[in-house]
């Protein structure tokens, strides 16, 4: 209970919080229907979840890699294992 930790802790969340807005307006751009957008942007956000740690805790063996592109995962696990 640092004021450096809660710091560190409070650029990671606002950094993913700027990747996330930018992917968002990554899939708005791509798709002009507004339901192609939402549909993929809720398929995207669900498997970065389900890969994160948050539903799942082993993830099945013919996807780990999506684990390297999870912005949920690299923040929970940043949070999670911060003490």
């Amino acid at each position: 209970m640092t004021f450096s930790a809660f710091s560190l802790t409070l650029l990671s969340i606002f950094l993913t919080i700027i990747a996330a807005q930018g992917l968002g307006l990554t899939i708005g751009a791509a798709f002009v229907d507004v339901k192609k957008a939402t549909t993929l942007a809720s398929v995207t956000v669900m498997a970065f979840m389900l890969s994160g740690g948050f539903f799942v805790k082993k993830v099945p063996p013919f996807m780990p890699w999506i684990r390297d592109i999870s912005l949920n995962y690299h923040t929970y696990i940043q949070i999670t294992y911060e003490d």
